[in-house]
């Protein structure tokens, strides 16, 4: 037996021998130590002494509690210890029994979980909790009683945890505790028995089994993974499993993987490779773990292939869809071929050409979508199959193929086919070699047949063609062409122009026409080809004349003929050049049309008035202005103007008139007249009035007529309703109505405001009536209630106008000014109310 000195507890030794692991009694845990130490003496005359031996005892876990040991329990209260374990006797309502104290492991670590295990219990009836506690017996924060797991089912043995704390989260700096143990019957017909407490260290979850849908899979698809996995002490919706993919490099791909569902202790996983991923075996590592944190990471029995998706396959056609001898075989494709992990940029094409069976070319990984296979390669009765695919650079596509026959060649044109032939009349054309005109890609044996049209004749000498127009025939004939290999028949047209000796075409000139200014004209000059019976155009230069507007005062018919209306503004003499033309001759002539001037009437004058007053008081200067225009004044047309009055009669000539017209109501008439004698004329009315001697103001015109149509006794209430009402407010004094007078020599004459209103090519003049037995009858009811009253040797004026405002009077001196008038206020301002 090897041994050294040391120290143990700070003590020093000078053997020291180390007992490492548990102590066993036969399969079981000793429930104690015993110490066997055997001397001998290796001669007789050896000393041995032994001054005294340390038995350093320390923990080691797992350890099992069967209470054998009383000496074990710490506290009993209503418990006891029996051959099956810690006991609550029959009739006990509860119990408490603490254990301990319990230490840490030699190496310093407490164990992680504690199970128990108990007799005689039942759900809500019969029950056992645990608590830990502090050496001085207080519960440990986290590890109450109210925390704990409740033991209560005999079937199965049951980890104690306290909500989520194990026994293995009691602090470090713990080294010794206890546990208190709690008995609770309800229904107490037979004993409750703790029959052992087990401290041990967790063992990790563990996969029960593995397995997956698929153990290949294309990048981009789905793999569903499933793992059973199994714990001592935790249930399965308390574990964390997690699966992570390792990809052919050996890298970490956690992403690949996402967790979808757990349930009944099942844990199931998708795995989707992106399309970006990489190809080949990926292996699965899974990461489980339980509350305690023991962790066990498993690689899974089996990998996963992931594939590459190969490509789809393009669309593609056939150039030309019938091959014959000698033809290009051109591929092109309509539909580029698609790829979930490679762009459609980056695609490319494999191109394969198959001749009977044989492969003739290949063209590969072509970025092109297009291959040609040239022309002068196929050849009559060939078999070809075209074959195309796409490719990503890792796979290739389905081949999409089409098998293609090469047809016979029927004869078919060289470039010496003629595609007209062109003689004159009555003239022989030849010799033409017509068997160039074919050819045969086969090489086959050319066979022709030459049909003339009934308007030609052909001979053919020494295999060459002559062709004769019938006599005095031009135009367009044919050469009906048949020819043939043996196997197909081809026709074709050789079109045979025959060219006339041309003869001029005619026309009858007509010189000089003339024609009335808005009136038609049709001039015909009738030209035509006779002999050649061609088409002959006419072209006139008819825009020497302004203001042409083809269709609408131009129209033009076949052979030269048109029609012409010209209006105003084409009056002259003009020279109209024009082209005659057939199909080879051009001829020029001169038309020249003479447009007469037709008088037109001057335009309605307009008449302006400065000063713009159209009722005027007292002889005053007006200037009258008079404007009217005349189609016809381009041409040398002269307008005068005439201006007359309905009271003086004429009262000047010219557009521009300075007059002084005597008082009344002038009816003012401008007379426009041209060289011809065509008149048009317009009015306008403008009253003259006498100026008022009276200083007040002059009664508007519209009240005069309204008193004119009032009796005498209602207006001499009305003035002395007014004049009362005057005096109460300016002078406060109420006035009689005897006073209500006017001057006999205050003469009111109503007079209305004329107003002329004028509409194209329509005057329309409103005139108020004023009928004389009325007007009369006004005057002579005005001098009646205009009388003047002498008062303290002053003659007083009492006349005034029925408004009640104050107006203005003209000022002295100024007899012609210009009073107002209905024009310039309204009547809502004279009429009282």
């Amino acid at each position: 037996m090897n041994s050294s000195p040391g120290r143990i507890e700070n003590i020093y030794y000078t053997y020291v021998k180390r007992l490492e692991g548990v102590w066993h009694n036969g399969s079981r845990v000793a429930p104690g130590i015993i110490l066997e130490i055997q001397i001998e003496r290796a001669s007789a005359d050896a000393n041995i002494a032994i001054y005294g031996f340390v038995i350093n005892f320390t923990v080691t876990y797992p350890v099992i509690e069967r209470f054998h040991l009383s000496q074990h329990v710490f506290l009993m209260e209503n418990c006891r210890i029996t051959s099956q374990g810690l006991e609550l006797p029959r009739g006990e309502p509860e119990g408490t029994a603490i254990l301990g104290p319990l230490m840490k492991e030699a190496n310093s670590t407490w164990p992680d979980v504690l199970q128990a295990y108990g007799f005689g219990l039942a759900p809500d009836d019969a029950t056992i909790t645990f608590e830990l506690l502090y050496p001085d017996l207080r519960a440990i924060p986290g590890f109450e009683e109210e925390k704990s797991a409740v033991l209560n089912l005999s079937t199965t043995p049951t980890y104690i945890r306290w909500r989520d704390e194990h026994f293995g989260n009691l602090p470090d700096s713990l080294n010794i505790v206890f546990i208190r143990i709690h008995f609770v019957a309800k229904n107490n017909n037979g004993p409750i028995t703790l029959n052992y407490l087990s401290f041990k260290y967790s063992q990790a979850p563990f996969i029960l089994n593995a397995f997956t849908d698929n153990l290949k899979v294309y990048r981009g698809e789905r793999s569903n993974i499933t793992l059973l996995v199994h714990d001592e002490e935790d249930p399965d919706w308390l574990l964390t499993v997690s699966l992570v993919c390792i990809d052919p490099h050996g890298n970490y791909k956690p992403e690949y993987v996402s967790k979808s569902s757990q349930e009944n202790g099942l844990f199931r996983f998708t795995f989707i490779p992106p399309y970006t991923s990489a190809t080949g075996v990926y292996r699965f590592q899974a990461n489980i773990s339980d509350t305690t944190g023991t962790l066990n990471n498993v690689i899974l029995p089996f990998n996963l292939t992931v594939m590459n998706n190969p490509p789809l396959p393009p669309h593609f056609y056939v150039v030309p869809a019938q091959i014959r001898s000698k033809d290009p075989i051109n591929v092109f494709i309509s539909i580029p071929g698609t790829d979930k992990e490679t762009p459609e940029s980056q695609l490319r094409y494999n191109y394969r050409y198959y001749r009977n069976g044989l492969l003739y070319r290949e063209i590969i990984q072509s970025p092109e979508l297009s291959a040609k296979l040239e022309k002068n390669i196929a050849k009559k009765g060939d078999i070809w199959k075209i074959e195309v695919s796409s490719w990503d650079g890792e796979n290739e596509s389905e081949r999409i193929s089409v098998v293609l026959e090469v047809k016979n060649s029927p004869p078919e044109p060289t470039t010496a086919f003629p595609h007209n032939i062109t003689i004159y009349e009555d003239t022989e054309s030849g010799p033409y070699n017509f068997k160039e005109w074919f050819g045969d890609r086969d090489d086959d044996n050319i066979t022709f047949n030459i049909i003339p049209s009934k308007e030609i004749s052909i001979k053919i000498i020494d295999e060459m063609l002559f062709i004769q127009p019938s006599k005095d025939f031009y135009g367009v004939g044919a050469l009906f062409i048949e020819v043939s290999d043996g196997l197909e028949n081809k026709t074709a047209t050789v079109p045979i122009v025959i060219t006339p000796v041309d003869d001029p075409p005619v026309w009858i000139s007509p010189n000089n026409v003339s024609v009335l200014q808005d009136e038609w004209i049709f001039v015909d000059i009738k030209a035509r080809d006779i002999k050649d019976n061609e088409p002959v155009t006419v072209e006139w230069q008819i825009d020497v004349i302004p203001n042409i507007v083809m269709g609408v005062n131009f129209i033009t018919f076949p052979n030269g003929s048109f029609k012409l209306k010209p209006d105003n503004s084409m009056i002259g003499v003009y020279n109209i050049p024009f082209v005659v033309k057939d199909s080879n001759n051009t001829f020029h002539d001169t038309l020249t049309i003479h447009i007469i001037n037709k008088n037109d009437p001057p335009s309605k004058p307009i008449i302006s008035v400065d000063p713009p007053h159209l009722y005027i008081v007292g002889r005053k200067v007006i200037t009258l202005y008079g404007n009217a225009t005349d189609p016809d004044e381009p041409w040398g047309d002269v307008l005068t103007y005439i201006w007359t009055s309905n009271i003086t009669g004429i009262i000047g000539n010219g557009n521009t008139i300075v007059v002084t017209l005597p008082p009344g109501d002038h009816l003012i008439t401008l007379t426009v007249k041209d060289s011809e004698g065509a008149t048009n004329s317009s009015h306008i009315k403008i009253s003259v009035r006498e100026p008022i001697a009276s200083k007040k103001p002059i009664l508007p015109t519209t009240i005069v007529y309204s008193l004119a149509f009032t009796i005498p006794l209602l207006f001499g209430l009305a003035m002395a309703y007014i004049l009362l009402k005057r005096k109460k407010s300016d002078a406060k004094e109420e006035p009689s109505p005897t006073n209500l007078q006017m001057p006999p020599e205050t003469r009111l004459t109503p007079s209305p405001e004329p107003t002329s209103t004028e509409a194209e090519g329509e005057e329309k003049t409103v005139i108020p009536e004023t009928k004389p037995e009325l007007k009369k009858e006004k005057l002579e009811s005005s001098e009646k209630e205009t009388e003047v009253t002498k008062t303290n040797g002053q003659e007083e004026e009492h006349a005034q106008p029925l408004n009640t405002e104050k107006k203005e009077s003209p000022p002295e001196g100024k007899p012609n000014e210009e009073v107002k008038t209905p024009e310039n206020e309204s009547l809502g301002e004279q009429n009282p109310q």
